[in-house]
């Protein structure tokens, strides 16, 4: 049997109502970028995602093609006029997956910070299951209230979950899915389609805290700031055992946290010269920087340099 394709369908149709703005959401810019290049970039990125579709809203089609010739993604492969209602945006883009069977990934396109571990959990689900949900557990009691906001049940807590997206299903059942309702339009939930014909068992994939959509416009403020937490993060653990024998200059490394340092390093089998002024170099003099340098240079023939991934090693002719 052939491998599936993983199609990534970025449903960007929305007018945006509820945010209360000139444009639809999705080309609001955050952090440098419009929402809509945020989140395509995920999915470009992704080692599991195929091809693309962008479903669009139609009066905007000329504005988000410039977006992506300007951005020149390569695995989007079709832009696609949305319907009215998310029902038929989600439908339309479904349908214009011509394979016989495929793995399908619906995302909103106004959740900008999904991560590729919820993509790569989603599509591993769906080699047991033809449907996947992402959810997170519910922090809040939710209340059921009657007409007359009186509360007629309280659901247990731990059995609730706050959906996310992407949405993803085998196509053939996706498709059945909109086959079967077609007639009907109060339906913004695709698993709900599943669900309600009793097409499989909808498996949950866990989701992330983060992974917010955007709304109003107190939300673009909430996003700005994930977007500049998250690109001053540390970065990812390194292998420190990749030190042996590694020839390394750490400049303060007397004390503190140079110090510390040095002495880590050393630990894990790295040569380390510390540079201070009571080893007898000057950081703020250029020449006592260089002539530091030389020397460590002529003892050891290299100098290891912390600088791109983990080290970086120049070498002087």
């Amino acid at each position: 049997m052939n491998k599936l394709k993983n199609y990534g369908i970025i449903l960007a149709s929305g007018k945006g109502s509820r945010y209360g703005n000139d444009i639809p959401k999705q080309f609001v810019k955050i952090a440098g970028k419009t929402i809509l290049e945020h989140t395509i970039e995920i999915f470009e990125k992704s080692d599991k995602i195929d091809e693309i579709y962008i479903v669009i809203t139609p009066e905007y089609r000329n504005f988000a093609e410039e977006i992506l010739i300007k951005n020149n993604y390569s695995k989007v492969s079709k832009i696609l006029n949305g319907g009215i209602i998310r029902k038929e945006s989600s439908y339309i883009g479904i349908n214009a997956i011509e394979d016989e069977e495929a793995n399908v990934i619906i995302h909103d396109c106004a959740r900008p910070f999904l991560t590729h571990k919820i993509i790569n959990d989603c599509i591993e689900a769906l080699k047991i299951y033809n449907a996947v949900d992402v959810a997170i557990p519910s922090a809040d009691t939710i209340i059921e209230v009657n007409e007359n906001n009186i509360i007629k049940n309280i659901p247990r807590r731990a059995n609730l979950r706050r959906g996310q997206t992407p949405q993803c299903f085998k196509l053939s059942v996706i498709k059945k899915a909109h086959e079967l309702s077609k007639n009907e339009s109060d339906f913004t939930d695709d698993c709900g389609l599943v669900v309600k014909y009793n097409l499989g068992d909808v498996y949950v994939v866990s989701g992330d805290e983060e992974n917010i959509k955007i709304t109003c416009p107190s939300d673009i403020f909430m996003a700005d700031k994930l977007f500049q937490i998250r690109s001053t993060s540390q970065p990812k653990e390194q292998n420190i055992d990749s030190l042996q024998n590694k020839v390394i200059v750490i400049f303060g490394g007397t004390s503190g946290i140079g110090k510390c340092t040095a002495e880590l390093a050393v630990k894990y089998g790295a040569k380390v010269y510390t540079a201070s002024t009571s080893t007898g170099c000057d950081v703020k003099d250029y020449n006592s920087v260089t002539n530091f340098l030389n020397q460590v240079y002529k003892n050891t023939g290299k100098i290891e340099d912390k600088n791109e991934g983990w080290l970086k090693t120049y070498y002087r002719s």
